[in-house]
């Protein structure tokens, strides 16, 4: 399960909405996007070593989602690929909406 999740302050909410439909019916990432998104990461997992809470956090996070504790994040971001990327973003079905606006 996927849940795609977006939280705003505004006043045009219909407006928000048809932009944010837009941008998920537009389902396509660049490649130079997807590298610097793969860059981002692993520069944000670099930080996050210095922070031994955080990275507590990264392993138990890891064990209770993978079963096993990531040891090579360079390895693994380098495997991605962007037509992976696509073919899961092509596989995902976005019509289940909910909305909720409280005002």
């Amino acid at each position: 399960h996927i849940l795609f999740m977006v939280i705003a302050d505004t006043e045009k909410y219909d407006e928000f909405y048809d932009a944010i439909n837009n941008e998920i019916n537009n389902k396509t990432i660049s490649e130079i996007d997807f590298i610097r998104k793969k860059r981002s990461y692993l520069s944000s997992n670099i930080y996050m070593s210095d922070n031994i809470f955080k990275m507590n956090d990264k392993i138990s996070s890891c064990f209770l989602a993978n079963n096993h504790v990531v040891t090579d994040y360079y390895k693994v971001y380098n495997e991605l690929n962007i037509d992976d990327l696509n073919e899961i973003i092509d596989n995902i079905d976005f019509t289940n909406v909910s909305r909720l606006i409280i005002k």
